[in-house]
């Protein structure tokens, strides 16, 4: 399984990597929690150009899909043919977002991303404000050029049309508290990808909604989507 965190910066989406991370192997899986861009020779290239002169947009996007070429055939797609949980922090969405608003086609982007990589079973898009983001990210120390007022609005809208278009990103409102989000995320991900799956769960109270899906995709008696409707009703309580 594959699953992605996504949104701009300051929304979450590191620590709802580890939550997610450490909930799964609770489930008895093998956890790969990895982040773009990586600190591979194309992602430490990225990173200088954070906080030094910004690359142009078209040699950013260059060493962006480089950076996922080796991500994806090192980590990502090994550790998916070994049946592991993969947990990725920023993923092409971000490529697509981001280059987009620095006037590339983000729909081109999309599709240059997924001729090789591979899409995610799933996708957390964590929505905030960018006012909000900018708050968050000050006490981090030096300020990267990615992250100004102009920059970051047009990041946002552009990961909204995602989820709009895509129907497997999940919008969730990045502005609460981080265990709420994560009881978004787990009940996405329940009545979601993990509902498609035959898994020895454990008898512990943060597994009980998916202990209720399985139990009632197994009942005869009731035709399926009324058994989705009712554990999902119960799960929300």
């Amino acid at each position: 399984m594959l699953v992605a965190f996504e949104g701009i910066d300051g929304s979450g989406k590191s620590t709802q990597a580890l939550k997610l991370g450490a909930w799964a192997e609770g489930l008895g899986y093998e956890v790969v929690q990895t982040k773009e861009p990586t600190a591979g020779k194309w992602g430490k290239r990225i990173r200088d150009s954070m906080f030094k002169r910004r690359l142009p947009a078209r040699e950013e996007l260059r060493c962006f899909v480089n950076d996922r070429r080796e991500h994806v055939k090192t980590l990502i797609e090994p550790a998916l043919r070994r049946g592991a949980f993969v947990i990725i922090d920023r993923y092409y969405y971000s490529t697509v977002a981001y280059q987009g608003a620095r006037g590339l086609d983000p729909w081109k982007v999309l599709k240059l991303n997924r001729a090789f990589a591979p899409m995610p079973d799933i996708v957390f898009m964590m929505d905030l404000e960018p006012r909000v983001s900018l708050q968050r990210v000050a006490g981090r120390g030096a300020k990267d050029k990615f992250e100004t007022l102009g920059e970051l609005t047009k990041v946002r809208e552009l990961f909204l049309k995602l989820a709009l278009r895509e129907p497997h990103v999940v919008m969730l409102d990045a502005d609460r508290p981080a265990g709420a989000v994560h009881k978004d995320v787990v009940f996405e991900l329940v009545r979601g990808p993990l509902s498609r799956l035959s898994l020895e769960v454990p008898a512990k109270p943060q597994y009980a909604s998916l202990r209720l899906a399985q139990k009632l995709a197994r009942t005869k008696l009731l035709p399926q989507e009324r058994a989705r409707q009712l554990w999902e009703r119960t799960a929300r309580r």
